[in-house]
């Protein structure tokens, strides 16, 4: 479908999660730093919550709590950022764990 407004055609809709599973354009380099556990308090934020999202985790906000859940995911992921920008060594733990525990590593 195209607008005359946009000079772009839409196609499909879709999440940035399916656009990134399909063209599987998980951070590599960032999940290998994750999942190393060498530098925990070393991972921005930013790229925590981008892996999350790629492996197909949803978020919902709340003031600075990005709460991230997944259908057949028993546990919720709820990351804060430090000061610096970074994420806390503690949570990126806890999405290592969860990361292992349910093989998202294999996906890449």
């Amino acid at each position: 479908m195209k607008h005359d407004r946009y000079p772009f055609h839409i196609t499909s809709l879709f999440t940035h999660t399916d656009i990134n599973k399909e063209r599987g354009l998980v951070d590599k380099k960032v999940l290998d730093k994750v999942l190393s556990g060498l530098s925990d308090k070393n991972i921005r934020f930013q790229n925590l919550k981008k892996l999350l999202n790629d492996v197909g985790f949803s978020v919902r906000i709340k003031g600075d709590h990005h709460i991230f859940y997944k259908e057949g995911i028993e546990e919720i992921i709820n990351l804060q950022p430090l000061r610096d920008g970074k994420a806390k060594a503690y949570q990126v733990k806890q999405v290592r764990a969860i990361i292992l525990k349910y093989k998202f590593h294999g996906e890449v």
